[in-house]
């Protein structure tokens, strides 16, 4: 007989997590709740803006409770953000356009009231944008901040650059103890966390599917995917370097189809050859009609959960030297690394053009991927920072 769960665990996300999301965030915290609910009581509070999907059923199911607070998109306009002070002060204090869009008065007095009425062990901010929410936890309960991608590592304009940098202190002043997915975002975290805080580089669990994606049996064109949410701006710059190179590939491959999935894509995302099917409810049709899924990614941090998921699926994997931070793939064998332009056109060639050497590349990718950390090593990791910081 298994004893009852006593510890608490009240998780901040700033989106619906879901398994079957194209944004990777959402289906890298859905797997991080349910890896916690195997070991604790979770309380889930979550952002959620009116179009998008709500929590999935399955994390939602492993919880004690969860609770959604409509987050009201700003878009591009400053002049929006004024109908709430938080989001007036975040622009006035330079914070970066996403971390002011998800900073409500509704959800700071419910994340009060739940830390009054249920007094949760730990609380954990999922992603830098919800660090600052950490100063409504009472001090004697540790915080926890889970920097998934952090925003000093990202590209763009001046502005933009300076906001994330001036914004990474803010997002962690609070935190107790900080964790990330890779030894370079450790470095760079490292440098702006709080002296007394802790920093640990800890894996995302990851619960291989029993069998490969499979191929459907009608023929289809050569068709190389991208998967991505693009309100990411290093998605929207990846989709863009595919389109630039399309024309090069399909000269030499001339059948060849460029898909880009994923919700918001820039009209300029479009072409001869492109599908652009927006957000879908299922990417694995998407997988198994893929030959090769490339992933030229150059600015951000984390660990890239549509590598992880394509590998895991039994596709041959293109990626920028950043796309694999984080994951131990052995170049040639697991996946192509490829970091010039001719680099990636030469690639995505050779394997649209050779069948089994594409075959040899999704045999090890999926061998690659049934190493992976489980969600039940990942969770005592976490299970020892939690007790280190609860003795603190």
């Amino acid at each position: 007989m298994t004893s009852p769960k006593t510890h608490r665990l009240l998780v901040l996300s700033p989106f619906p997590p879901r398994l079957d999301a194209t944004h990777g965030g959402a289906q890298a915290v859905a797997r991080l709740v349910q890896m916690h609910a195997e070991l604790r009581r979770v309380v889930l509070l979550t952002l959620r803006r009116p179009d998008e999907p709500g929590i999935d059923e399955a994390v939602a199911s492993v919880c004690e409770a969860v609770y959604e607070v409509e987050r009201a998109p700003i878009g591009r306009s400053p002049r929006l953000a004024w109908h709430e002070r938080q989001r007036a002060a975040g622009l006035l204090r330079g914070w970066p356009l996403w971390a002011t869009s998800v900073a409500t008065r509704a959800f700071d007095e419910r994340l009060a009231a739940i830390c009054a009425d249920w007094r949760p062990h730990i609380v954990q901010a999922e992603f830098g944008v919800m660090g600052p929410y950490l100063r409504r936890v009472p001090p004697s309960t540790p915080r926890v901040l889970v920097e998934h991608d952090p925003g000093m590592r990202r590209a763009g304009g001046t502005v933009a650059r300076w906001s994330w940098r001036r914004f990474g202190p803010i997002s962690s002043a609070r935190a107790d103890a900080i964790v990330v997915f890779t030894r370079e975002d450790l470095a760079a975290v490292s440098a702006v966390a709080p002296p007394e805080a802790v920093v640990e580089c800890i894996p995302l669990p990851w619960e291989i599917r029993q069998a490969a994606v499979v191929r459907p049996a009608e023929e289809a064109p050569p068709t190389v995917l991208f998967v991505g949410s693009f309100d990411h701006r290093p998605n929207v710059d990846a989709a863009r370097r595919l389109l630039r190179l399309l024309p090069e590939v399909r000269r030499r491959n001339p059948a060849t189809v460029l898909a880009l999935v994923g919700a918001g894509a820039p009209p300029d995302l479009a072409g001869e050859g492109v599908l652009a099917p927006g957000r879908v409810a299922d990417v694995d049709p998407w997988l198994a009609r893929a030959d090769v899924v490339a992933v030229p990614l150059d600015s951000g941090g984390g660990v890239r959960v549509k590598v992880i998921e394509a590998l895991a699926a039994g596709r041959a994997v293109v990626g920028s030297p950043r796309a694999f931070e984080g994951l131990e793939v052995e170049d040639g064998r697991d996946a192509v690394v490829a970091e010039t332009d001719e680099e990636f056109v030469d690639a995505l060639v050779e394997l649209l053009s050779d069948p089994g050497r594409r075959a040899r590349f999704e045999a090890s990718a999926r061998a690659w991927a049934e190493s992976l950390p489980t969600p039940q090593s990942v969770g005592e990791r976490y299970d020892r920072l939690y007790k280190r910081l609860e003795r603190r």
